[in-house]
C-alpha cells in the first residue's frame, strides 16, 4: 500500500504524540481548549472500510481527533 508520507527523500521517525502534548503546547502558546472530538466511523460509511478487521478498528479507535481552541485573553500585562 502506498503511503501518503513515501514522497520524503530522508528518513524520519513517526509515532502518535500522546495528546497531553497537544494540552502542553496549546496552553503555552496561551490557548484553551473549548471542545474536544474523536471522529468514528458511522453506520452510513461502514462499507467504505477495507475489511472486517479495519473496519472494527474504525469503530472503536479514531484515527484523528479535532481541538477547537480559545486564544485566552490575558488581563495583565
Amino acid at each position: 500500500m502506498q503511503q501518503p508520507w513515501n514522497h520524503f527523500t530522508t528518513p524520519f521517525i513517526w509515532f502518535h504524540r500522546p495528546l497531553s502534548d497537544y494540552w502542553k503546547v496549546f496552553k503555552a502558546a496561551g490557548f484553551s481548549i473549548n471542545e474536544f472530538e474523536e471522529p468514528r466511523i458511522t453506520p452510513e460509511r461502514y462499507h467504505l472500510a477495507e475489511n472486517d478487521r479495519k473496519l472494527l478498528n474504525s469503530k472503536i479507535r479514531p484515527y484523528s481527533v479535532v481541538f477547537k481552541l480559545l486564544k485566552v485573553k490575558r488581563l495583565y500585562s
